[in-house]
């Protein structure tokens, strides 16, 4: 397996991943919006996108955005999205896209990786927890 930056060329895959965490399908008629969004965010220099492929499939998905919080000089590597195909969990692929984000996020002198996680993903929070991660707080939303 081999984890590396996400490319253009890795969208469907990637969109296909993120369906499996629960996001909507991407609509035909939003197609090109979500892709330019996608294209946007490769060239972002506060957000890195990995992918681990195996075989020449993309079979994990973690996107990491770098965000400066008020109460620290230093940022905070934030991921919004990890994920691994069902079929390829259980082989390492998670822990080896968490630990190439880790190095990422130290190069650039984050002092912490942040994600949040839906009650129901209990497998992932044993994930979480065997990575050294702690339940660090609670998320709210409201929609608009």
């Amino acid at each position: 397996m081999l984890v590396r930056p996400a490319h253009e060329s890795d969208f469907a895959q990637v969109t296909e991943l993120l369906e499996e965490l629960g996001r909507p399908r991407v609509a035909y008629d939003r197609y090109g919006d979500v892709r330019d969004l996608y294209l946007s965010q490769l060239d972002d220099p506060d957000a890195e996108h990995l992918v681990a492929v195996e075989a020449g499939a993309v079979v994990g998905f973690c996107s990491m955005h770098f965000r400066r919080r008020l109460n620290r000089i230093e940022p905070e590597a934030w991921i919004p999205d990890w994920i691994v195909a069902r079929e390829a969990r259980g082989h390492g692929t998670a822990r080896s896209l968490l630990l190439e984000a880790e190095e990422r996020a130290r190069a650039r002198g984050c002092w912490a990786i942040a994600l949040e996680s839906g009650h129901d993903r209990s497998d992932a929070h044993l994930l979480y927890r065997m990575a050294g991660m702690e339940e660090a707080g609670k998320f709210f939303r409201k929609r608009l």
